[in-house]
Protein backbone atom coordinates (compact mmCIF):
# COMPACT_ATOMS: atom_id res chain seq x y z
CA UNK A 1 0.00 0.00 0.00
CA UNK A 2 1.43 2.96 -1.07
CA UNK A 3 -0.12 6.45 1.51
CA UNK A 4 1.36 8.80 -0.99
CA UNK A 5 -0.44 7.60 -3.95
CA UNK A 6 -3.55 7.14 -1.58
CA UNK A 7 -3.17 10.78 -0.71
CA UNK A 8 -2.81 11.61 -4.35
CA UNK A 9 -6.52 10.05 -4.97
CA UNK A 10 -8.01 11.47 -1.36
CA UNK A 11 -7.05 15.12 -2.74
CA UNK A 12 -8.62 14.57 -6.03
CA UNK A 13 -11.71 13.12 -4.66
CA UNK A 14 -12.19 15.61 -2.09
CA UNK A 15 -11.54 18.64 -3.14
CA UNK A 16 -14.14 19.42 -5.62
CA UNK A 17 -16.80 18.10 -2.68
CA UNK A 18 -14.92 20.48 0.21
CA UNK A 19 -14.63 23.22 -2.26
CA UNK A 20 -18.71 22.98 -3.15
CA UNK A 21 -19.12 22.97 1.28
CA UNK A 22 -16.94 26.17 1.09
CA UNK A 23 -13.55 24.63 2.59
CA UNK A 24 -10.25 24.61 1.26
CA UNK A 25 -8.30 21.49 1.65
CA UNK A 26 -4.83 22.79 2.55
CA UNK A 27 -3.19 19.24 3.31
CA UNK A 28 -4.41 15.33 3.84
CA UNK A 29 -1.96 13.14 5.66
CA UNK A 30 -2.04 8.96 5.24
CA UNK A 31 0.05 7.29 7.74
CA UNK A 32 0.43 4.91 10.82
CA UNK A 33 -0.54 6.35 14.11
CA UNK A 34 -0.17 4.25 17.76
CA UNK A 35 -3.41 2.94 17.25
CA UNK A 36 -3.51 2.09 13.05
CA UNK A 37 -3.91 4.19 9.89
CA UNK A 38 -5.23 7.81 10.17
CA UNK A 39 -6.09 10.03 7.44
CA UNK A 40 -5.59 13.27 8.76
CA UNK A 41 -7.42 16.46 6.69
CA UNK A 42 -6.52 20.13 7.32
CA UNK A 43 -9.22 21.98 6.08
CA UNK A 44 -9.85 25.94 6.12
CA UNK A 45 -12.42 28.68 4.78
CA UNK A 46 -12.91 32.28 5.08
CA UNK A 47 -13.14 33.61 9.04
CA UNK A 48 -11.27 30.24 10.29
CA UNK A 49 -12.51 26.92 11.15
CA UNK A 50 -14.22 25.58 14.28
CA UNK A 51 -15.33 22.39 15.91
CA UNK A 52 -18.46 22.38 14.04
CA UNK A 53 -16.81 22.58 10.51
CA UNK A 54 -14.54 19.92 11.20
CA UNK A 55 -17.78 17.88 11.62
CA UNK A 56 -18.98 18.90 9.04
CA UNK A 57 -16.48 17.69 6.82
CA UNK A 58 -16.08 14.36 8.41
CA UNK A 59 -20.02 13.74 8.38
CA UNK A 60 -19.98 14.71 3.97
CA UNK A 61 -16.56 12.76 3.73
CA UNK A 62 -16.29 9.57 5.09
CA UNK A 63 -18.85 7.81 3.20
CA UNK A 64 -17.22 9.28 -0.51
CA UNK A 65 -14.02 7.57 1.14
CA UNK A 66 -15.72 4.16 2.15
CA UNK A 67 -17.83 4.19 -1.22
CA UNK A 68 -15.11 4.98 -3.74
CA UNK A 69 -12.90 2.12 -1.61
CA UNK A 70 -9.76 4.64 -1.89
CA UNK A 71 -8.30 3.34 1.45
CA UNK A 72 -8.25 -0.30 1.22
CA UNK A 73 -7.63 -0.83 5.02
CA UNK A 74 -9.40 0.31 8.31
CA UNK A 75 -8.65 3.98 9.46
CA UNK A 76 -9.14 6.75 11.49
CA UNK A 77 -10.49 10.10 10.24
CA UNK A 78 -9.45 13.71 11.87
CA UNK A 79 -10.37 16.83 10.10
CA UNK A 80 -8.80 19.79 11.67
CA UNK A 81 -7.74 23.33 11.09
CA UNK A 82 -4.13 24.07 9.86
CA UNK A 83 -3.23 25.51 13.11
CA UNK A 84 -1.13 29.12 13.05
CA UNK A 85 2.32 27.31 11.28
CA UNK A 86 -0.11 26.21 8.58
CA UNK A 87 1.36 24.62 5.49
CA UNK A 88 1.56 26.47 2.20
CA UNK A 89 1.25 24.64 -0.85
CA UNK A 90 -0.48 26.43 -3.60
CA UNK A 91 -0.01 29.56 -5.73
CA UNK A 92 -3.19 31.20 -3.82
CA UNK A 93 -2.03 30.15 -0.70
CA UNK A 94 0.91 32.20 -0.86
CA UNK A 95 -1.09 34.81 -2.52
CA UNK A 96 -3.21 34.80 0.79
CA UNK A 97 0.02 35.36 3.21
CA UNK A 98 1.81 37.63 1.97
CA UNK A 99 3.75 39.95 4.43
CA UNK A 100 4.10 36.85 6.56
CA UNK A 101 7.03 35.59 7.98
CA UNK A 102 7.56 31.77 5.82
CA UNK A 103 9.77 28.91 6.54
CA UNK A 104 10.10 27.00 3.29
CA UNK A 105 12.96 24.12 1.96
CA UNK A 106 13.53 23.21 -1.73
CA UNK A 107 13.62 20.05 -3.47
CA UNK A 108 17.06 20.95 -4.64
CA UNK A 109 19.52 23.37 -4.01
CA UNK A 110 18.60 27.48 -5.68
CA UNK A 111 22.25 29.01 -5.25
CA UNK A 112 23.53 27.00 -3.09
CA UNK A 113 20.48 26.84 -0.67
CA UNK A 114 17.82 24.83 -0.11
CA UNK A 115 16.45 26.31 3.35
CA UNK A 116 15.11 29.76 3.47
CA UNK A 117 12.95 31.79 6.22
CA UNK A 118 12.10 35.47 5.97
CA UNK A 119 9.20 37.37 4.86
CA UNK A 120 7.00 36.30 1.82
CA UNK A 121 6.82 39.66 -0.52
CA UNK A 122 4.68 38.33 -3.19
CA UNK A 123 4.11 35.88 -5.74
CA UNK A 124 5.44 36.91 -9.24
CA UNK A 125 3.76 34.00 -12.18
CA UNK A 126 5.46 30.92 -10.98
CA UNK A 127 7.84 32.15 -8.78
CA UNK A 128 7.00 32.96 -4.77
CA UNK A 129 9.22 35.83 -3.67
CA UNK A 130 11.03 36.05 -0.05
CA UNK A 131 12.83 38.25 1.53
CA UNK A 132 15.70 36.87 3.85
CA UNK A 133 18.02 38.74 5.78
CA UNK A 134 17.64 41.90 3.90
CA UNK A 135 18.14 40.04 0.25
CA UNK A 136 15.46 39.06 -2.13
CA UNK A 137 15.31 35.52 -3.51
CA UNK A 138 12.84 33.85 -5.97
CA UNK A 139 11.91 30.12 -5.58
CA UNK A 140 9.96 28.63 -8.04
CA UNK A 141 6.64 27.15 -6.74
CA UNK A 142 7.67 23.25 -8.98
CA UNK A 143 10.85 23.57 -6.48
CA UNK A 144 9.22 23.65 -2.90
CA UNK A 145 9.79 20.50 -1.13
CA UNK A 146 7.67 22.26 1.81
CA UNK A 147 6.74 25.31 3.35
CA UNK A 148 4.76 26.69 6.63
CA UNK A 149 3.69 29.70 8.16
CA UNK A 150 6.11 31.42 11.14
CA UNK A 151 3.88 34.32 11.82
CA UNK A 152 1.11 35.18 10.30
CA UNK A 153 0.79 39.17 8.70
CA UNK A 154 -2.17 41.11 10.16
CA UNK A 155 -4.50 42.98 8.27
CA UNK A 156 -1.98 45.91 7.67
CA UNK A 157 0.42 43.72 5.76
CA UNK A 158 2.41 43.46 8.67
CA UNK A 159 4.04 40.32 10.43
CA UNK A 160 2.61 40.20 13.80
CA UNK A 161 3.43 37.81 16.81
Amino acid sequence: MDSKEIVKKVEALLTPVLENLGYDLIEQEFMMGQGGWILRLYIDKDGGVNVDDCARVSRSVEDLIEVEEVIPVKYFLEVSSPGLNRPLRRKKDFEKFVGSLIKLKTTSPIDGRSNYKGYLTAVDGVDVVMSVDGSEYRVPLEKLLRANIEEMAGSDGQAIN
